[in-house]
């Protein structure tokens, strides 16, 4: 598993390595202190999820989230911070963060929410749970494209138009050539395209129109 912490205290990074490394002893962490450097390690490999400063050294917001989907759709993100304010944590959760986490530097409370957002449930720090349903909020489930395709075979489509191979992919998404090689069939097949060119058209339409 794959993990990468984004904070510009390195006190935070380290605390949270250690609780990962004793839950978790095998996931490979990566630490970054700027959003640049969390955009680059993205863009390097995949990962399983990202924990993120909300005060990240240019962090744009809740409008961040949208730029890390775009380079990572499927990853989960579970930001941290010290504001308790409801308007903030609603505002993440409702651009699609999985998760807010008070830095209380609790151990178990750390623990408990980072092993949620990894089974795929919508963590809020205990006071702020009434959030989720005073409002509605619901888990960040996967959403499909307008030619139904998964978040998976959107990846894949991606890396495709930026030209990589399907063993660079294979590598990206830590999974076999044969499996990319399935996706892509299935891209041709659902979107009705007989060539890469006009994959790349068709994308690119779905980008212009946020599908």
């Amino acid at each position: 598993m794959n993990i990468i912490i984004a904070d510009d205290h390195g006190i935070v990074r380290y605390a949270i390595t250690l609780i990962l490394r004793h839950t978790y002893p095998d996931t490979i962490v990566t630490e970054a202190a700027s959003m640049d450097e969390v955009s680059r390690q993205l863009s390097l490999k995949k990962f399983d999820l990202l924990i993120l400063d909300i005060m990240m050294p240019g962090n744009n917001g809740p409008s961040s989230i949208k730029h890390i989907r775009e380079i990572q759709p499927g990853l989960k993100i579970l930001m941290i911070s010290a504001l308790e304010d409801k308007i903030t944590i609603e505002s993440y959760l409702r651009a699609g963060a999985n998760g807010y986490l008070l830095k209380r530097f609790d151990i178990d409370e750390t623990k408990n929410a980072i092993e949620q957002v990894l089974a795929g449930n919508l963590y809020v720090s205990n006071g702020f749970k009434d959030l989720m349903l005073k409002n509605n909020i619901q888990p960040r489930r996967e959403r499909q494209s307008m030619y139904g395709l998964s978040e998976r075979e959107v990846e894949v489509l991606k890396y495709l138009v930026e030209g990589k191979t399907s063993k660079e992919i294979a590598h990206l998404l830590n999974v076999k050539a044969t499996t990319i090689s399935t996706y892509k069939n299935r891209l041709y097949e659902k979107m009705q395209a007989a060539s890469i060119v006009e994959l790349m058209q068709k994308y690119q339409w779905m980008k212009d129109h946020e599908l």
